[in-house]
């Protein structure tokens, strides 16, 4: 659908995000103009405001779409941009099929693509690993998080402050 909708309380379905049309916009004046491509996972942020933050797979992005209805890029080049490394400015990394995200306690954001978990920090606009080596691969329990191939994984925030990862493609959860 290339867009993002939302039910309101009195059962009224409309579109907060997104024309429909295939594309990308990552510098779109709102969330109504921009050219979304295949949108997958979207989390509230921050609670309570009528925001959220969405992953677009086909673009290699993860967007924040404020409750006015402004939008930016928190994270992914799109197709251009660098590799993953550690601490990057998020915004300058390519982003391979983004996926899952997850808000932790501490306020920080889980996202998950490229055979990875990554953690976005809102103070530093840095990601940085949590988990995955980028390799689609099996790896035994008890290897070390960031060493660890995964398969198509999602990471999700755990209630004890913990990452919880589900690997469809290996048809594993785990937990770090």
């Amino acid at each position: 659908v290339n867009k993002v909708r939302r039910v309101d309380l009195d059962g009224i379905i409309r579109t907060v995000a997104g024309t429909g049309t295939i594309g990308f916009s990552p510098d779109a004046s709102t969330a109504l103009a921009a050219n979304m491509s295949d949108t997958r996972w979207l989390v509230e942020y921050p609670v309570g405001t009528g925001g959220f933050i969405v992953s677009e797979y086909a673009n290699g992005i993860v967007r924040q779409v404020d409750g006015d209805g402004g939008t930016w890029v928190l994270a992914g080049a799109g197709d251009g941009g660098a590799a993953f490394s550690e601490g990057a400015i998020a915004t300058s990394v390519k982003l391979s099929s983004p996926r899952c995200l997850s808000m932790t306690e501490s306020g920080d954001l889980l996202m998950s693509g490229d055979n990875r978990v990554m953690r976005y920090s809102f103070t530093t606009k840095q990601l940085s690993l949590v988990a995955g080596n980028g390799v689609s691969t099996a790896s035994a329990d008890g290897t070390l998080a960031t060493a660890a191939g995964l398969y198509t994984a999602c990471g999700l925030a755990g209630p004890d402050g913990g990452v919880y990862l589900l690997e469809s493609e290996n048809w594993k959860v785990r937990s770090i």
